[in-house]
C-alpha cells in the first residue's frame, strides 16, 4: 500500500466543473502512476515528500484568505463611497486584481449571493492550521493574523455557513 497526501483547492464551482488544483506529496514514482487518476478531478501537482502537499495547500489557503479580506476591503469602501460596484469590477478584473478567485467572488458580493461555493467554517479551520503551522516554523504571519480576526468574527456572528464573499460583512459592519 503506498499514500499519498493530496489535498485539493478550487470549491464545489471547480468540484463539479473537474478543474481542481491538486497538490500531491508522497513517493515520485507513486504520483507518477496514480496522476491520470487524479487528473480526471483537475490539475495534478507533484509537490514533493509525503506532507508537503498539505503544507502547500495551506500556504494556498493563506494567499485565498488574504485576498478574500482585501477585495472585501475593498468593496465595501467602495460601497461606502457610493461607486458603482459593477461598474469597480468591471473597471478592476481586467487588472492586477484581476483573476480566478477575483471573477468567482466579486459578483457573488456585488449580488449579496452568500451561498457557499466554499464556507467561511471551512476557510477559518484552514487558518487555524496555518497559525499552527507557522508557530512550529517560528514564522510571523501579521496578514494572516488579521484574515483570522475577521473570519473569527464571521463564525461568532453566524456567518460560518456562508460563503467567504460574505468577509465583506464584517467590514460593513465597521463602516456602517
Amino acid at each position: 500500500m503506498h499514500l499519498l497526501d493530496s489535498p485539493v483547492s478550487g470549491g464545489n464551482p471547480m468540484a463539479i466543473a473537474g478543474t481542481l488544483s491538486i497538490m500531491t506529496g508522497g513517493e515520485r514514482e507513486v504520483f507518477d502512476r496514480v496522476r491520470p487518476l487524479l487528473e480526471t478531478m483537475g490539475s495534478a501537482t507533484y509537490t514533493g515528500p509525503s506532507g508537503s502537499g498539505d503544507a502547500i495547500r495551506l500556504i494556498n489557503n493563506m494567499i485565498g484568505g488574504a485576498m478574500l479580506a482585501a477585495i472585501s476591503e475593498a468593496y465595501a469602501l467602495a460601497e461606502k463611497s457610493g461607486l458603482d460596484l459593477d461598474t469597480v469590477f468591471e473597471a478592476t478584473r481586467g487588472g492586477f486584481a484581476g483573476g480566478p478567485l477575483y471573477e468567482n467572488k466579486v459578483p457573488k458580493i456585488i449580488s449579496r449571493d452568500f451561498e457557499p461555493g466554499a464556507r467561511i467554517a471551512v476557510h477559518y479551520k484552514d487558518i487555524l492550521n496555518v497559525v499552527h503551522y507557522a508557530e512550529k516554523a517560528g514564522a510571523d504571519i501579521p496578514v494572516t493574523m488579521d484574515v483570522k480576526k475577521i473570519m473569527g468574527w464571521m463564525m461568532e456572528n453566524g456567518y460560518a455557513d456562508e460563503d467567504q464573499a460574505a468577509m465583506v460583512r464584517y467590514y460593513e459592519q465597521r463602516n456602517d
